[in-house]
């Protein structure tokens, strides 16, 4: 498990396994929605918002042409339909010359919505995307009156597209939350949370169609909305041999224990005790112990979530992770069995002992910290040099953000 953690250090398999991005590199932070995995790109209303104009119609005579000098000249008619953004530039105009190939479609004429810029006051496509129905332009054309400051009523908005029918909408609607905070999750879920809402979230978690990768938005939200007997939508996943979830089980947990504490706990601590299950299920549910210290401060008590913290400390393959929380949390009681821990074979791999003496620097100086970093010291100073550098990486990176230092 940890050689893979180290390979998705490459950026191909970091856009693929972004959860384990903290397990790597401690500075890096997961997506602000604790539950949503890594949603690549910019949203289109941001997209609208920084193009020059945008612009809704159906491209037509494709051409590539080779120039004297060697270039290759890509154009493409456009016949605007409708402008979703709008700019001088356009004043009486009906069709542009666009320096972009966009290939004919198999199946007759497409609409397109373009994004554009100016460039030598001629227009300059950097992005297009098919667009079936005018949904689209719809869609963004509401979205883009949203008032930012009320981001509660944004989000409900958003909420309204998840299942669109046009993918692109039901994508980027769900980008949307996934770069929210999640304390506006929590407040639009409060404003405008109803019964209606919850019954459309159990209809989504319940329907085998769901992308896999929703699931943990999905779950946690109908954990804020939803009702005790609720518990049985999120047995049914998690017991469901069929569903085989990887993501989002984190968030389904946190519904779980959000709806029926008593319940949703002790299946979270079977799971965090049970060695026999899959790393990424146990990793889960640490994530799950994190969201709750963090976000739910009190729904379960500080002491059951400590104590099944400690019980990862026994575990080789995930004892790195559980040490850096304990550390981030000033949980200092730790120290004689982390560092007993860490002498054991199965801890003895470089990620384990790496978090073992970034703990050990930054706990208040007791005796044993203070031998183990003296120790260290002598036989392997770069460590200290390396791992000083990475609390003092973390350090900055608090101070100049008011929301990590909060």
């Amino acid at each position: 498990m940890h050689s893979f953690r180290v390979v998705c250090l490459s950026i191909g398999l970091v856009l693929i396994c972004p959860a384990l991005i903290p397990a790597v590199c401690p500075t890096l932070e997961a997506a602000v929605c604790p539950f949503c995995p890594g949603m690549q790109g910019q949203t289109l209303v941001k997209e609208v918002q920084q193009a020059r104009f945008v612009l809704y119609g159906t491209p037509s005579n494709p051409q590539v042409r080779r120039e004297a000098d060697g270039r290759e000249i890509s154009t493409t008619d456009f016949t605007i339909e409708e402008i979703v953004k709008n700019d001088p530039f356009l004043k009486n105009k009906k069709t542009l010359t666009l320096p972009r190939y966009i290939p004919p479609s198999l199946n007759g004429p497409e609409k397109y919505l373009v994004f554009c810029d100016l460039n030598n006051e001629q227009a300059d496509t950097y992005l297009y995307l098919t667009a079936k129905d005018g949904a689209l332009v719809k869609y963004l054309k509401e979205a883009v009156k949203l008032d930012d400051k009320d981001v509660p009523k944004k989000l409900n908005f958003y909420f309204n597209y998840l299942d669109h029918a046009d993918n692109e909408i039901a994508t980027d609607a769900f980008k949307e939350f996934g770069k929210a905070d999640y304390a506006d999750v929590v407040k639009m879920v409060k404003e405008f949370g109803n019964d209606a809402m919850r019954k459309r979230l159990q209809t989504w978690l319940k329907d085998p169609n769901t992308a896999i990768y929703r699931y943990g938005l999905l779950g946690l939200m109908l954990g804020l909305n939803g009702k005790k007997e609720d518990g049985e939508v999120f047995l049914s996943l998690l017991n469901d041999p069929d569903k085989s979830l990887i993501s989002g089980i984190d968030g389904i947990l946190a519904g779980y224990i959000l709806v029926d504490q008593e319940a949703g706990w002790k299946y979270t601590k079977n799971l965090v005790t049970s060695t026999d299950k899959d790393f990424n299920k146990r990793y889960a549910a640490l994530r799950t112990l994190r969201f709750l210290w963090e976000s739910h401060i009190g729904h379960v008590p500080e002491s059951e979530l400590l104590g099944a913290m400690e019980q990862f400390l026994n575990q080789g393959d995930i004892a790195d992770l559980a040490i850096e929380d304990l550390r981030k949390w000033k949980q200092w009681k730790y120290t004689a069995k982390i560092i007993e821990q860490g002498k054991r074979d199965t801890h003895l791999a470089p990620i384990v002992q790496r978090a073992i003496l970034r703990y050990m620097l930054s706990a208040p100086q007791d005796q044993q910290a203070a031998a183990y970093i003296a120790a260290v010291r002598k036989d392997h100073p770069e460590k200290i040099k390396d791992a000083q550098e990475i609390l003092d990486l973390e350090k900055a990176s608090e101070s100049s953000d008011p929301n990590k230092a909060k």
